[in-house]
Order: C-alpha cells, then sequence, then structure tokens
C-alpha cells in the first residue's frame, strides 16, 4: 500500500519524502517551503495498516502550525478515491490562504469585539515579543537509505541502524515501479538480464553491457522490427545509444536516416560523433543555419547515409519537396527526433509541422526521444496516426546516476540589478576553488548580458573562462566546444546559455545554474531539468539551487510532471538537511534532495547549483 500512496502522492504533488510521525506512522510529505501538504498513510514502520489513520494534512512550516487537516471520507470505496477527493477540496484552501508579509506564515481569522480579523499565526514571533513561540516540527524526516529500504524491504523495522540498511540495501535486487502501465509500454528488464555488447556486432562499444533502458529495447526488438518508439527516460539513461541501434539496422537494410534536434550545437555535436562511430561504414551529412545552401549541396549532404538536421530545416524542406528534385525525403528508413518536448514550446511548431509534412510523403519509422516528456501516451497515439506504424513505448524514471538537489538562498534586495550582482558574486565565490580542485564548471545564464558580465568578473578574479551563445559565429562556437571538451585542456570554466541545455555531453563535473528567471519570467522545469542533466553524464550528482531569500524555487506543487514551471515559493529551511525520494531515480538509487549550503565531502560529487 507504501506504494500506491507514494505513486498517488507524486503524481499529484510532484517532488516528495518519507517521514514519521509521533506515532511512528509514515507520512508523505512536499517539500514546498511555506507550506507543506502530508499525507498520513496510517502505515507504522512495521507496516501494520489502520485505514481510519489516513488523512491529509495542511503544515505551515514557519509558525510550525497544522492549518487544515483532512480526514478522508468512508463513502469511498477505494482509500485513494477518497484521498484524491480530500486533495480536490485541499487545494482550493491553500489557493486561498493569505499570508504575512512580515514573516510569511499563514494568517488566521481571530474575533475582537465581535468582529472577524485575520492576524499572523506567529504573531508573538513576527512582532518581536518574543523569540520562539515554543513549537517545534512534529515529523522525523527518513534518510535516502532508509527510505529506500522501506520501499523495498518494507517490512524490516526501521530502527536498524544506518550500516545495517545500507549492507540490506546492496543486496536488493532493484525493479521499476515508479510509471504506471501504459498501452504499449515496455517494463524495463532487471539488472540480471542486461545483454552484452560483445553479442551486437553491428556497432562497438567500450562499455561490456547495454543497460537497462537499452536492453529493453532489444530485448523486444525494437530496434529491428518496423514500429515507432517513444523514449520517454531521464538524462544520462543511454538514449543516443538506444537511437543508435535502431539506425545501425536501417543502415543495413540500405535505408538513410534524419536526425533532428532543435539546437545547432547539438545537431553539430552528433554529426561529429556518429562521423567517428560510422567512419569507413556510413557517410555523416548536416543541413543547418551554419552552413549556406551552397555549401551543403556542394558537400554532398543530401546523399549522405545519415542526415543530421534541425527542426526548423526539416520544416523547411519538406516545404519544398515538390521542388527539390531528387529528395532525399523518399530514401529516409528512419526518423530520429531528439529533444521531443520542443513541441510544447513556441519553437514547437517547426519539429511537428515538418514531421507532418515528412509522413504524408514517407511513412517511415520514428523515433521520438525526451527526458521531460509529460505526456508520453499523447505523442504514441500521435505517431500512429501519423504513419500508420505501432507505436511502443519505454517510460522510466531509472537512471544510472544517483542525483542530488541542493537548495541554497540568497538575500534578496528587491531592485532587479542588484538581485543579478548578487546571484553573480554567489557564482564566483562557487567557482573560486577552481585552481586547486582542477574541476571543469559549467555555468549557466538566462541572458547575454548577464553571462558577459560573468565572464568579465571571473576574468578580473583570474579564472579563465569562455562565453557561449547563439550569436557566436559557429567556427566559434565549435571551437569553444572542443576546448572545454578536452579533458586535459585549460578551459575549465564556461559560462553559456540554454544552447549547450539540451542534450550536449559536456565534461562538467559541477553545474551552476545562475538564477531561475529570464527576465520576469519563470524559467521552465524543463530547462531546468535539461541543465541539470548536462553534470557528469556518468558520476552521482549534486545539484545546489541558489535563489533569493523570497524566491525559493522548487517543483510546483500544481504540477505532476516533468514539464511543469517552477513556481516562486518561500520559506525553504537552509539550517537543516532532508533526504527526498524522487520517483524518477527511486528504483535503483537513493536519491536526497539536500536543503544546505554544503556537499557531504565524502563522497565524488557531480554539482548542479542554481
Amino acid at each position: 500500500m507504501l506504494n500506491q500512496f507514494f505513486d498517488w502522492a507524486y503524481f499529484r504533488w510532484g517532488f516528495v519524502t518519507l517521514a514519521l510521525d509521533d506515532s511512528k506512522r509514515i507520512v508523505i510529505k512536499t517539500v514546498d517551503g511555506r507550506c507543506e501538504r502530508w499525507l498520513c498513510t496510517g502505515i507504522d514502520a512495521q507496516f501494520n495498516y489502520s485505514i481510519p489513520s489516513v488523512k491529509l494534512v495542511t503544515y505551515d512550516t514557519i509558525s510550525n502550525l497544522t492549518v487544515q487537516e483532512y480526514v478522508t471520507s468512508p463513502v469511498f470505496k477505494d482509500v485513494l478515491e477518497a484521498v484524491s477527493a480530500a486533495a480536490d477540496k485541499q487545494d482550493v484552501e491553500i489557493a486561498s490562504l493569505e499570508y504575512c508579509p512580515k514573516c510569511l506564515s499563514h494568517k488566521v481569522s481571530v474575533y475582537s469585539c465581535g468582529r472577524a480579523m485575520k492576524l499572523c499565526s506567529d504573531f508573538s514571533v513576527c512582532s518581536k515579543k518574543a523569540l520562539s513561540n515554543g513549537r517545534t516540527y512534529p515529523l522525523t524526516p527518513l534518510n535516502s537509505d532508509q527510505q529506500q529500504f522501506l520501499f523495498s524491504q518494507g517490512e524490516d523495522d526501521l530502527s536498524v541502524l544506518p550500516g545495517d540498511v545500507l549492507a540490506s540495501m546492496a543486496q536488493l535486487d532493484w525493479q521499476s515501479t515508479d510509471i504506471p502501465l501504459l498501452e504499449n509500454a515496455l517494463d524495463l528488464v532487471s539488472e540480471q538480464s542486461l545483454i552484452p555488447t560483445s553479442s551486437y556486432e553491428n556497432l562497438d562499444y567500450s562499455f561490456s553491457h547495454f543497460n537497462r533502458v537499452q536492453s529493453t529495447l532489444l530485448h523486444h526488438n525494437v530496434h529491428s522490427d518496423n514500429v515507432n518508439l517513444v523514449l520517454a527516460t531521464t538524462t544520462s539513461s543511454g538514449k543516443t545509444v538506444c537511437a543508435e541501434l535502431c539506425m545501425a539496422e536501417a543502415l543495413n537494410r540500405g535505408k538513410k536516416v534524419l536526425y533532428v534536434s532543435p539546437l545547432r550545437a547539438l545537431t553539430q555535436e552528433k554529426y561529429e560523433q556518429w562521423g567517428e562511430l560510422f567512419v569507413g561504414r556510413y557517410s555523416v551529412g548536416i543541413m543547418t543555419g551554419d552552413y549556406s545552401q551552397k555549401l551543403m549541396q556542394s558537400s554532398g549532404n543530401e546523399a549522405a547515409d545519415i542526415l543530421c538536421v534541425t527542426s526548423e530545416m526539416l520544416d523547411s524542406k519538406t516545404r519544398k519537396k515538390q521542388v527539390e528534385v531528387p529528395c532525399w525525403i523518399d530514401e529516409i528508413g528512419l526518423v530520429v527526433v531528439d529533444e521531443s518536448h520542443i513541441i510544447g514550446t513556441e519553437r514547437g511548431h517547426a519539429v511537428e509541422a515538418g514531421l507532418m509534412r515528412f509522413t504524408r510523403f514517407n511513412s517511415a519509422k520514428v523515433i521520438m526521444m525526451s527526458a521531460t516528456m509529460p505526456n508520453v501516451a499523447d505523442f504514441s497515439t500521435w505517431l500512429t496516426a501519423l504513419n500508420g506504424l505501432k507505436t511502443y513505448i519505454i517510460h522510466s524514471s531509472w537512471r544510472p546516476t544517483a542525483l542530488t538537489w541542493h537548495f541554497n538562498r540568497i538575500p534578496e534586495t528587491g531592485n532587479y540589478q542588484q538581485n543579478k550582482r548578487a546571484k553573480i558574486a554567489e557564482v564566483i565565490k562557487l567557482v573560486r576553488d577552481v585552481k586547486a580542485t582542477q574541476e571543469k564548471y559549467l555555468l549557466f545564464v538566462h541572458d547575454k548580458a548577464t553571462g558577459k558580465e560573468l565572464v568579465k568578473r571571473l576574468v578580473e578574479e583570474g579564472v579563465q573562462s569562455e562565453f557561449h551563445s547563439a550569436s557566436l559565429k559557429s567556427s566559434e562556437r565549435h571551437r569553444i566546444e572542443s576546448e572545454f571538451k578536452d579533458i586535459n585542456g585549460n578551459l575549465k570554466v564556461l559560462v553559456s546559455t540554454s544552447t549547450l541545455a539540451w542534450g550536449c555531453n559536456v565534461p562538467a563535473k559541477n553545474v551552476v545554474i545562475t538564477g531561475t528567471k529570464r527576465g520576469l519570467t519563470e524559467v521552465e522545469l524543463a530547462d531546468i531539468m535539461q541543465m541539470a542533466g548536462r553534470a557528469g553524464r556518468s558520476l552521482p550528482a549534486d545539484y545546489y539551487i541558489v535563489s533569493p531569500d523570497a524566491s525559493c524555487f522548487v517543483q510546483s506543487s500544481l504540477d505532476r510532471l516533468s514539464l511543469g514551471l517552477l513556481a516562486p515559493d518561500t520559506g525553504v529551511i537552509v539550517d537543516k538537511e532532508e533526504q527526498i525520494i524522487d520517483l524518477r531515480t527511486h528504483e535503483q538509487y537513493p536519491h536526497g534532495v539536500q536543503v544546505a549550503e554544503h556537499a557531504n565531502p565524502m563522497r565524488a560529487h557531480r554539482k548542479i547549483r542554481i
């Protein structure tokens, strides 16, 4: 029952964590900062289950007061239906809450002389009449090891020592329980069913076994059958190798492959990467805005076996299909659409219209890949409607490396320029030890002015850095990318706009995301997740979020999927640590969200600071 409660809470609230209440019963709670939502499961540490104890709670973490309790109605036969009904009422009442502008705790109604008034719920502290309200936080958070142990071996007592928990976890046979089963969805194979790379002769890889995602693809023959695929797995989960397996099969049958991505940098990267992988066997061409029409035609791109294009180029070429003869569109046997979630953005019309127009002329197999694709079932139905082929779905939160998020805060002055300078100063502080550690840092900014100012400040601090943006000439961008990708190179710090955020592989152990606003607009969670995915790619990751005190950004409790918006929230505690199980990763590795300004020095970290 715990897993059912957890799945419900995750898809309803987003990031959630486990804790124990005073009665040692398990509580699933959000990390929304100002007001937490609790699902009191009625399950104790020995997994005794009491249905009457199931309830929802809204809790103010600033005043340490329960705002409202919602007891589940006995009218419903299913307890989750009752919880959902209570959650609907909870959503409405939370939206109507008012907060004290001074201390940010919620307001409560009081009556004086027959008149209703709304006062701060932490009035004694807020008015400085007392140093403390004497109330303490009633839950005991569980660390990531205990949570993982609880999910996998729930009958065991949580009072076991951490060492025993770790020892037990090491013996677990991890299974995926995170994503609800969809039609034509494929469950990931277990770690014991991984396929050796030596058994696949078409491509030569340096690693010994395909991972769980790649082995699932091979096990079900998706790579060789004439079927579509929606590949919605996390960053670093091996989606590119899945595409290469399908590409090799199409090429062996004498068909051409079309690769589509929304960014020129990503298209260029794949062009260079596959030029090395398929060297001597198949030719690779590229069509982007960085190359003139005359140059693309003279270099024999249209005759290439693998053609890498941007989504805008796909849109353009399909429009001109009738007038450009001969046309390579008819020879395509596989279309790989990378970063497919672009369809949901303002630039999405190019790939959407281009793909729809393409399928009028050619019913080739289509693969859509993204780490932040919310509606995989809709994509599956759409692809089948376009080309008439059956569409399989691989949708999983599994990833080969653990993720840890850290939330840091910086003072907010209220002035935009002052806030920008404060964020830049914090970033400078974070990368100041680059000379001693020799680690690489990738610093993301959301506008070019901030990027240029950041590079200027870094140079003043004696830190060599470069600025990567779409306004640079293609030769300059390629030079900067090559220098940064050189593990032994001198360029340790790279400042970039979102041009490197989607799909590009860089050897940055640390990622710093400078703020969470683009001007006055909130940056979408999908972009933040993509930026986070650039770190390390093979090591455990620590993600740091640095935001002003009055705008601590966490996942909005109103959006339950990866493409949700980041919403401003207040009161995120920075003087304690919490461990959060993220459904994106909890099936294999502990995923801790550490609300602190430091990392565990005992681990090798991939760090992402926002």
